[in-house]
């Protein structure tokens, strides 16, 4: 979880994602022995100030057609402010952002967020 948004974050998560990706891949081996690599930034402080959504997803997708370079490329930014004023109506998501802004202040877990 990332507390604070800086000026450099967005170039971090990118180059978290590159960094576990590469290090799949030892000297010899074949590219086709990479596993994708799905990374999850969790962030306090908005990133995408002018973004209605507080979930972001990115790919590597060619604008134009939508054509995907390679499924192995994908990262998820959730951010827990714009969630607090708009809560999700999707229930698995809505139960993890709960968890994420609500569990410090748990004694026990709710009944309505188990599975």
């Amino acid at each position: 979880m990332q507390s604070w948004n800086h000026s450099g974050l967005k170039k971090r998560v990118l180059y978290d994602w590159s960094d576990l990706y590469h290090a799949q891949l030892d000297s010899g081996k074949g590219y086709n022995t990479l596993n994708p690599v799905i990374s999850i930034w969790i962030v306090d402080e908005n990133m995408f100030r002018n973004a209605p959504y507080y979930h972001h997803t990115f790919q590597a997708i060619d604008p134009m057609d939508g054509t995907n370079l390679c499924e192995d490329f994908e990262i998820h930014v959730l951010e827990l402010q714009k969630w607090m004023n708009a809560p999700t109506e999707r229930p698995a998501l809505a139960r993890w952002m709960r968890f994420f802004t609500e569990a410090e202040s748990w004694a026990s877990v709710p009944t309505d967020i188990k599975t």
